[in-house]
């Protein structure tokens, strides 16, 4: 992440104080890292882009990494949203607000900065903006390829709903449901999605996570994640925020690849279900933070990361399920702290999660895993005195073993192909 975006997301985890909380612990002490010595790692392969140096630079194959573009955009002036492949691995979209290059305008809920939607084609490089996009939030999930009726289409959300563009039609529409809408994850038609429920006066709301099948507007209720705050009361100037009525849900969740299991944080104790994906019939109680596992379509969820200590800071995390579904990270959403963390959780026996912490590193960051599921990509910042910018950012790979790569130097922000 930039310098600009670690602002905004300070600013965004004191919006979130109320809900923010810590991992269930039996223990204050942060257990110590237990990376494996062995034989010279294998990288993982596959395509993967990042940002660098006010550029979008991929890396295809073989081929050494390259810009594809030559915005040269200034880390102080310039926010990027996630950059999401194509299925086929043709083009990126992302959210930019770099004005004048992408009109937007900060809004007043900090998490809520917007900006405009793009697609750029990884081989040409040629920036085209998603006509009818509008403005889209920045930080987060907001923005999810799939293919639909056998065609490519990108799913974004604004002013809390979800429209779906085709590339080839060059348009888009607006789903009816759902609304309230915060991050979204696309798994074939499926649409997994955070909202917020129970918006009321009161300047609290609650969190759910939904997954709802496009199709046929089929929507099920997957988890109630707990209290969050409302954004401020409705501005009266020009640059008003896009969505008043949608605040950020900034609970952690992942889906698998398959779209069978979804982790999810919550600050609700469990209920367990009494039919397939039902909303909770009975009032949950409130308790600390905790990470859960749950399979699409029954069975009560299970606890994950339970042994992870509570840090001594006001925490805000991500977690990514593997491609596979075998194993669940979590990390803090920005480097904060040497030795805690990146946390793995195997899924399947009773292994406990381990610390895949460096001494000489402090590591967050959204989770990127790469499509074979042989490790994950995080950002990496030098521990100790150090020069502040985008330089002395790292793309460290962790392997499940507990080694750790090095992928990219001065780049922040990958995702992998899938």
């Amino acid at each position: 992440m930039h310098q600009s975006r670690f602002a905004r997301l300070i600013a965004g985890v004191l919006v979130t104080l109320a809900f923010a909380g810590c991992a269930q612990t039996t223990s204050s002490a942060v257990p110590a890292p237990t990376p494996v010595v062995s034989v010279t790692p294998t990288a993982p392969n596959g395509d993967y882009a990042f940002i660098r140096n006010g550029d979008i630079w991929v890396h295809l194959g073989s081929a050494p990494s390259h810009a594809i573009t030559k915005l040269h955009l200034s880390a102080a002036s310039a926010l990027w949203g996630s950059l999401t492949w194509s299925p086929d691995h043709a083009t990126l979209a992302f959210v930019l607000n770099a004005p004048p290059i992408a009109p937007g305008f900060t809004a007043k809920n900090p998490v809520q900065d917007t900006g405009t939607l793009f697609l750029v084609d990884v081989v040409a490089g040629k920036l085209t903006a998603v006509p009818g996009a509008g403005a889209v939030p920045i930080m987060g999930r907001h923005v999810a390829w799939t293919t639909y009726a056998g065609r490519p289409v990108l799913a974004f959300t604004q002013n809390g709903t979800v429209s779906l563009y085709t590339p080839s039609q060059n348009q888009a529409t607006t789903l009816t449901l759902p609304q309230h809408v915060w991050e979204i994850v696309t798994r074939g038609a499926t649409l997994f999605y955070t909202r917020a429920n129970n918006i009321a006066p009161t300047g609290t709301a609650a969190g759910e996570l939904h997954a709802l099948y496009i199709p046929n507007a089929t929507d099920s209720t997957i988890a109630q994640l707990g209290a969050i705050t409302l954004p401020a009361a409705l501005c009266s100037s020009l640059l008003c925020p896009p969505d008043t009525a949608t605040p950020a849900v900034p609970f952690a969740w992942s889906v698998s690849g398959d779209g069978t299991l979804v982790a999810y944080e919550s600050s609700l104790a469990a209920t367990a279900p009494t039919t397939s994906n039902p909303t909770p019939q009975t009032t949950p109680v409130p308790t600390t933070t905790r990470f859960y596992i749950a399979q699409r379509g029954g069975g009560a969820p299970r606890v994950i990361f339970a042994q992870i200590p509570a840090p001594a800071f006001i925490a805000t995390w991500q977690m990514a399920l593997s491609p596979d579904g075998q194993y669940a990270v979590l990390s803090l959403a920005q480097p904060t702290t040497a030795n805690y963390g990146p946390f793995v959780q195997p899924l399947t026996g009773n292994a406990a999660p381990q610390n895949l912490a460096q001494a000489d590193q402090q590591v967050g960051g959204r989770p990127a895993w790469s499509p074979t599921s042989q490790g994950f990509t995080l950002t990496a910042v030098a521990s100790g005195p150090q020069v502040s910018g985008p330089q002395d950012h790292t793309l460290a790979t962790f392997l499940v073993n507990g080694q750790r790569i090095t992928t990219e130097r001065s780049g922040d922000d990958l995702v992998w192909g899938e």
